[in-house]
């Protein structure tokens, strides 16, 4: 049976049981996509079904219409493309259903596709409004701006009374590709002549002018929009920004004093002319004036914040900006000291900087801070988050148990409390109590691969050290399974694999992909000189230990020292893997095996 049959009988079956049915049409027609009906059915069918009675014809095509709209409104678009081809199949020339195929073209995200049918649409009925602003807008979509203005010049003869056809025409036009800029230029005159100086015409003419390096035109403009609307602290700003954006810093300085004349407490106006002053020099100034708008309720809290978290990339490398944060958010926490943001921010900024120190005239930096976010907003679990991980960074056990206790309580759903308390668990020694904890976790952070993968290193780690390795081994694979190309993972399982002398091979390619990943990581060429150790590679271990110790932080740990005389031992350089087995003790190691080491002058001092 031929596919146009197929869908007669589908349409009859349309009719009989009713819309719902239109999904049998597509599984009938083999699941056809909208583009290949198009090509199969419009505008040619050659076998359609044929009626003798016209009104049977009519009720038989307003169904398919119908039904279209139908599914439509249920979000099916492709059915909705199918019963609208149909149709146009005994309409060719009905408007619109060109239209609505147009439309759903457009929802489908193919405005190529559906360029063609709002032309049509706009051409069979060109009386209709709709049609033709349609038609401009699937016109920009497929970026011909030309066509989309010369579209709203049309429209604009046909309704001289409609001035925004002219608007949308001329800004169409700055667009163009043929750098119509100059004749957009001579609509905005024309409607400035109409309809007065507006913010809309300035806006556009300015951005010509700076487009085309006109500076003196485009002030120009916006000072003719300053003198109409003298109370409107906007238009100021906008003619600051152009002086800035030319570094006419000078003139912009002027604009906002100008500004604060007028609106002294204005807080924009004061941030710009603090700001201004910074870049002058002029430090006292610049708290003056940020002092002053940070204290206006009119600032919202928001803005205030997001004026100074980008200081957050700079406070570690600079120590001048870190105190300049620091200043400036002890002035959002003195106006606004009942909202929880401002303190998280404090913290953030004592976390980026490094230090925990306390801050001269505050209380305990980034600790206090967080806990004053939480007392305000113990519901929010970020602030609680960001409490974990500083403990965490400080390595502070017990009061890292505490509070992940206290997350575990607030918001049992979430992993964090879990995890962290796990993490206290390892620190203590407590490898059992740290395993349960971590299993618990897992399930809950089902739909957070992140932290997946976070519990599953960790949970590897502590299966590793109650020597159930086949569980550390799993633990390790399902999280690589997550994060492939995660270096510290390689790094860790690699490490364990080769302190238990197995797998070997995997183990070195899983080094040899975190050095590739992380190169110059001392604690990466260690493992990857201890794999080559187990391996017996020992001048190739030897040159990845030397490089490791090349590290001045690496020279701090005894365990480099460990590895890097166990190494020298091993190529029969006794005297040399002594003297490093002493630096390890000066380092801290004080191991009865170390000591039994170094005065029996063996690797095995089980021997003696």
């Amino acid at each position: 049976m031929a596919i146009p049959e197929k869908l007669d009988l589908a349409m009859n079956k349309l009719l009989r049981y009713g819309c719902w049915s239109g999904m049998l049409i597509l599984f009938m027609v083999g699941c056809y996509s909208a583009s290949r009906i198009s090509r199969l059915y419009y505008p040619r069918f050659t076998h359609l079904r044929h009626f003798t009675d016209p009104f049977a014809q009519q009720q038989y095509t307003d169904s398919l219409f119908f039904a279209a709209e139908i599914h439509k409104q249920a979000g099916d678009f492709t059915t909705a493309l199918f019963n609208l081809f149909l149709f146009l199949a005994y309409n060719p020339h009905d408007a619109a259903a060109h239209f609505e195929i147009s439309r759903l073209f457009v929802e489908l995200q193919q405005p190529h596709r559906a360029l063609f049918y709002a032309e049509k649409a706009a051409s069979l009925d060109t009386s209709n409004l709709w049609y033709q602003i349609s038609y401009a807008d699937v016109l920009v979509m497929n970026k011909r701006y030309d066509s989309a203005a010369a579209v709203f010049a049309e429209l604009y003869r046909r309704w001289p009374h409609q001035t925004a056809y002219l608007y949308n025409e001329a800004v169409l036009l700055t667009q163009s590709r043929f750098h119509r800029e100059d004749s957009a230029l001579k609509i905005f005159d024309e409607l400035e002549k109409r309809n007065g100086v507006q913010e809309e015409y300035v806006y556009q003419k300015q951005r010509i002018y700076l487009q085309q390096k006109k500076v003196d035109a485009a002030v120009a403009e916006v000072r003719k929009l300053i003198a109409q609307f003298p109370d409107e602290p906007r238009y100021y700003r906008l003619l600051a920004q152009i002086f800035d954006q030319q570094q006419m810093h000078d003139s912009a300085i002027a604009v906002w004093q100008a500004l604060l004349r007028r609106y002294p407490d204005y807080p924009q106006g004061l941030i710009a002319m603090a700001l201004q002053l910074r870049r002058q020099g002029d430090t006292a100034a610049f708290y003056t004036y940020m002092a002053k708008a940070f204290a206006n309720p009119n600032l919202d809290v928001e803005d205030k914040i997001e004026f100074l978290y980008p200081f957050l990339q700079y406070v570690e490398i600079d120590s001048m900006r870190m105190e300049e944060a620091l200043r400036l958010s002890r002035m959002v926490i003195t106006a606004h000291p009942q909202d929880s943001r401002p303190y998280a921010l404090y913290g953030d900024i004592w976390v980026h900087a490094s230090r925990w120190s306390r801050a001269s005239g505050w209380e305990d930096s980034a600790a206090w801070a967080y806990r004053q976010a939480i007392a305000l907003d113990s519901s929010e679990i970020s602030w609680w988050q960001r409490l974990l991980r500083l403990f965490a960074m400080e390595q502070q056990a017990d009061s890292l148990m505490q509070l992940g206790h206290e997350v575990m309580a607030r918001f049992p759903s979430s992993p964090d409390g879990y995890y962290y308390s796990a993490m206290a668990h390892v620190w203590q020694h407590a490898a059992t109590p740290a395993a349960t904890t971590l299993q618990q976790a897992l399930p809950l952070a089902a739909k957070d691969p992140e932290m997946q993968v976070q519990i599953l290193s960790l949970l590897g780690a502590v299966y590793n050290d109650l020597r159930q390795y086949s569980r550390s081994d799993s633990c390790f694979e399902a999280a690589l399974a997550l994060s492939p190309d995660n270096d510290l993972l390689l790094n860790n399982y690699s490490y364990y694999l080769a302190e238990r002398g197995e797998q070997l091979q995997k183990a070195l390619q899983m080094i040899q992909k975190a050095v590739r990943l992380q190169p110059d990581n001392y604690s990466y060429e260690d493992t990857y000189a201890w794999v080559l150790y187990k391996l017996k590679a020992y001048r190739e271990a030897l040159e990845w230990m030397q490089r490791a110790l090349a590290h001045p932080e690496a020279q701090q740990s005894p365990g480099y020292w460990i590895h890097y005389g166990d190494i020298l031992f091993s190529l029969h350089r006794v005297e040399d893997a002594v003297s490093s087995w002493k630096m390890a003790v000066e380092k801290g190691d004080t191991s009865l095996l170390l000591q039994q080491k170094i005065k029996y002058h063996t690797l095995n001092p089980d021997s003696h």
